[in-house]
């Protein structure tokens, strides 16, 4: 896999999906973003096992493959290198280089296959519950964003609960209802910074120093600025 891009072009997309990668992982790939390489188009993937954010841009001298790479030290070395600096990335066995002028940087790197995805943990399979002992409990958080499990479906909190092969399951959508007033006083005070950003910058000038409320804008002027979200429907999707 290789590529050769402007510093510029590649710094865009490292912006848009390094904030979702934390240095400390419990997995070490996820600490890395996936970066993949087909034709002149070359996509860069990071996530934290919630949050999934791809981004791409167009290169040259291109060979198709895939690898994953530190995220951080990738996003420091490329925003450190003077503007209008053409970058040249390689792969040369486990190593991935990147050249640029005179400087050259070698980063470590761990196979594209062992990237996980958002669709890779969509669901405990049943066959699992047979690991279970009767009468363990599963609850599935993720219910509103359509469940992790495959025996999860959605319930309410006036019959919440179901078994399946002897494992109670609580699939409540909206959990945090059962405590409505507690919940929005903790999410109001979660939120409430983040609106204050945006009322006193504005949306645009916030979402542009801000990658959190870059990444939370769903739609902006008509247009569909999340990936998932055009994804999901159809839609085309438009950069923020």
């Amino acid at each position: 896999m290789r590529f050769s891009i402007q510093r510029e072009v590649l710094l865009k997309p490292l912006t848009q999906v390094v904030g979702v990668v934390e240095r400390k992982q419990a997995l070490p790939v996820l600490a890395n973003i996936l970066i993949s390489v087909q034709g002149d188009r070359v996509g860069f993937t990071g996530s934290d096992l919630e949050v999934e954010l791809s981004a791409n841009c167009i290169a040259e001298k291109t060979e198709d493959g895939e690898i994953t790479v530190p995220a951080r030290k990738l996003f420091d070395i490329v925003r450190a290198l003077q503007d209008g600096s053409v970058i040249d990335v390689s792969v040369n066995a486990e190593r991935v280089t990147v050249k640029a002028g005179k400087s050259r940087f070698t980063l470590s790197s761990l196979p594209a296959n062992e990237f996980p995805t958002v669709d890779d943990l969509d669901v405990i399979e049943r066959e699992d519950l047979k690991l279970m002992k009767p009468g363990s409990v599963l609850i599935d958080v993720a219910i509103d964003q359509g469940g992790c499990m495959e025996t999860s479906r959605p319930t309410t909190h006036s019959q919440p609960t179901y078994i399946v092969d002897e494992v109670l399951h609580y699939c409540v959508t909206n959990m945090p209802g059962a405590v409505g007033r507690t919940s929005t006083y903790a999410l109001c005070n979660v939120t409430l910074p983040w609106a204050l950003q945006i009322a006193n910058r504005g949306l645009k000038a916030a979402a542009q120093a801000l990658r959190p409320i870059a990444h939370a804008v769903n739609i902006c002027q008509g247009e569909v600025t999340n990936r998932a979200v055009a994804d999901t429907f159809g839609l085309k999707y438009v950069e923020m």
